[in-house]
């Protein structure tokens, strides 16, 4: 990975509108986004669009970051950063004309690497990721009581994992998106052998490095493997005929 000072993030801009102005609740200058200003198409019509990087928080504790976006008069909170497709999916509310529903946007390279590094990254180095919980061994899809009720929903993954802060822990994960759109989210149950504390989350996302649990945890990193196998779970849980939107 290259050093953070020799990755190029300029090639677009932010908007210059004031935070507070964006479709983001505002959660404090820290874990609010800068908003991003664009023009997207379904093919046919041109929307202007807004999308702006936050972090839900419990008090001092990130949880999970989020996008939110407006699209034409329609905006929605829980939007997902898909580094893995360069896709910002709408979250529970897909954005809808007429008939048609459009799943997420198609970002450009240049968009994908500026959120993933700016917003993924920096905004969420001290408090998720600095101190991540790591995978120690395979993981694998295992017979165990469901995370979520659900109805569109993986299997249960288990891992073992080295927790922050602790002795060797389990990690389960089920994967699910709800009934009214494309976006998927991740439930995780980590357990840690010293304590016997159990921490659940149920609407985490997958980035770039593994799981951004929407609790106080840390983040999970995963193998590359293990990456794989839930992205292409999360394949497996939308429907066969999604769209999407574009940047024009």
């Amino acid at each position: 990975m290259p050093w953070r000072d020799e990755i190029e993030t300029d090639a677009v801009s932010y908007s210059d509108r004031p935070k507070e102005d964006g479709p983001a609740p505002v959660v404090d200058e820290y874990g609010t986004g800068e908003v991003i200003e664009l023009q997207v198409t379904d093919g046919e019509a041109v929307y202007d669009s807004q999308f702006q990087f936050w972090v839900q928080k419990d008090g001092v504790w990130e949880h999970a970051p989020y996008m939110a976006w407006k699209v034409d008069n329609q905006s929605g909170e829980y939007g997902v950063f898909d580094g893995h497709t360069s896709k910002i999916w709408f979250g529970p509310r897909d954005f809808v004309v007429d008939d048609a529903r459009f799943s997420y946007v198609e970002l450009t390279e240049d968009w994908r690497k500026k959120i993933h590094w700016e917003d993924m990254v920096d905004r969420l180095w001290g408090a998720k990721r600095q101190y991540s919980h790591k995978q120690i061994g395979d993981l694998e899809e295992v017979a165990a009581e469901d995370l979520v009720s659900e109805q569109n929903k993986s299997g249960v993954y288990q891992s073992k994992m080295e927790p922050s802060w602790s002795d060797e822990g389990k990690l389960h994960v089920q994967l699910w998106r709800p009934e009214t759109c494309q976006t998927v989210f991740v439930a995780t149950r980590l357990e840690r052998s010293d304590s016997g504390t159990v921490t659940d989350g149920k609407r985490g996302v997958i980035d770039k490095l593994g799981i951004l649990p929407d609790n106080d945890d840390d983040a999970i990193s995963l193998e590359n493997d293990a990456l794989r196998t839930l992205l292409a779970a999360a394949e497996d849980i939308r429907d066969g005929d999604v769209t999407g939107l574009s940047i024009t």
